[in-house]
């Protein structure tokens, strides 16, 4: 059986208790979720939201932690195809803006996100339409001993890298 039409997808859940030692947490949330199918491929508007409170998790903080996601995009035939948007709150807050074409990532791009380290990293740029790098991109792993690194992409061909700690010699830059 193929999917075929809307889907929409609702849940919650309020005051549920779960136990991580030592704490007792309640969680209250809620989830959502529409897209729409055709011949079993995503196809159309696709969104999705998440909202969690977690209370009694008093290692993180003595107040409730909320954590919570979203996500907008559109979908071709199961592919991607058009402007995407993820953001994420909570110990790993995350936003990505992107945009596809025919499942392929072009124009704008810009990520931020925190590692698993509490490092945030940030990514910046632009695709051609063939999904290639072009012009200067912008890197910073958030680690003080690499910095932010400044990338130049012509047609795909990274030209030269900038660091505070290093940079392309002119002579390699004009061999790219």
């Amino acid at each position: 059986m193929l999917k075929d039409g809307p889907l929409s997808i609702k849940c919650s859940v309020v005051n549920e208790k779960t136990y991580i030692s030592p704490y007792t947490i309640t969680v209250n949330g809620s989830y959502t979720l529409n897209a729409t199918y055709s011949k079993g491929n995503l196809n159309g508007p696709f969104s999705s939201n998440y909202k969690t409170t977690l209370d009694g998790y008093i290692i993180v903080s003595k107040d409730a932690v909320s954590v919570g996601s979203t996500m907008t995009g559109n979908f071709s035939n199961g592919v991607p195809n058009g402007a995407f948007k993820v953001t994420r709150k909570g110990d790993f807050p995350t936003t990505l803006t992107a945009n596809f074409k025919n499942g392929k990532l072009v124009g704008a791009f810009s990520c931020s996100m925190t590692d698993e380290d509490s490092y945030r990293q940030k990514y910046s740029g632009t695709l051609t339409q063939t999904g290639k790098p072009t012009g200067v991109w912008k890197v910073n792993d958030g680690r003080t001993t690499i910095g932010e690194l400044t990338r130049e992409f012509s047609n795909g061909v990274l030209i030269s890298e900038v660091s505070k700690k290093k940079a392309t010699k002119p002579a390699i830059s004009a061999l790219a």
